[in-house]
């Protein structure tokens, strides 16, 4: 579970770089349909759950940290 939440951040900074990047070419060349067809829609609800999921355990980790007593050093 701990390599999964550290690899699911690293996930999100990397779709959400490639739909920037479908972004960029749909501007430059709309005829494609880079963000109109089937594969990217799938592609973009991907990048949402991704990034849901990267909130969550962000949410849940500082959480966890605010129950714990604070050691003094």
């Amino acid at each position: 579970m701990k390599k999964l939440g550290e690899f699911i951040p690293h996930l999100s900074i990397c779709l959400l770089i490639c739909l920037a990047v479908f972004m960029v070419l749909d501007g430059y060349n709309p005829y494609m349909k880079w963000l109109t067809s089937t594969v990217s829609k799938i592609y973009i609800v991907i990048c949402v759950v991704v990034g849901i999921t990267t909130a969550v355990m962000l949410i849940v980790r500082q959480r966890r940290r605010k129950k714990k007593p604070r050691q003094e050093q």
